[in-house]
């Protein structure tokens, strides 16, 4: 059974519109992001955010709060953006969507494919040269102050930490992307026991043991 939960949370722009059209909106949410990281104290193992929208890969402790925190982190973004860009309306598509995502190479493969999201939207040749990715952070050992280091990397390279420029992750993150991500539909990501521990109530995942089954 996990004790946390791990999720890939991702939204886009209403119509597929720009929700980043300057290198301050990217960093605007990046501040969002890690003040929604300290105040509720989860963890982005993969992150990428995308002139239309955004990718992450977050472990919290309590699934409860992972409608909280998005609301809140979209809200605030939407009035930034509404108040720089004199806009009005939707900015999002909808509320965000989220998959449960089992640990070992679940956890990896769902993070290759959120750091491949530059080079197949066709901005980039080589996916650490992103800036707004968590991709430079264990390509090149490029320190930022929203990744934590993936737990489960030792199945890369051994000895990553995320200090200094890492051929085998390079060459791992330029090979295909597991299918089974494509598209990331509202579903669990694991294997069968792991699908079998979890529900869906509503918009929340909780596991079986955090409420009693329908007779």
């Amino acid at each position: 059974m996990e004790k946390s939960f791990i999720f890939h949370v991702l939204n886009r722009g209403n119509a597929r519109q720009m929700v980043f059209k300057q290198p301050e909106d990217y960093e605007y949410f990046c501040r969002l992001l890690r003040r929604y990281m300290n105040q509720y104290n989860f963890k982005i193992y993969h992150w990428v955010l995308i002139p239309n929208h955004f990718h992450l890969e977050i472990e919290l402790n309590n699934n409860k709060m992972l409608s909280k925190i998005m609301a809140g982190i979209t809200r605030a973004y939407v009035h930034y953006h509404h108040r720089k860009y004199n806009s009005s309306g939707y900015l999002w598509q909808g509320r965000f969507k989220s998959q449960p995502i089992q640990k070992s190479n679940y956890l990896i493969n769902c993070g290759r494919y959120i750091e491949r999201n530059p080079l197949r939207a066709g901005l980039v040749k080589l996916p650490w040269n992103y800036k707004w990715s968590s991709c430079k952070f264990y390509a090149l050992g490029y320190k930022d102050e929203l990744t934590d280091l993936n737990p489960y990397l030792s199945q890369i390279s051994s000895g990553h930490s995320a200090n200094a420029q890492d051929p085998e992750y390079q060459k791992w993150i330029m090979e295909a992307d597991n299918l089974e991500f494509r598209g990331a539909k509202e579903k669990m990501i694991g294997d069968k026991e792991f699908s079998k521990s979890i529900m869906k109530q509503g918009s929340r995942y909780l596991t079986w043991r955090q409420g009693r089954k329908t007779k």
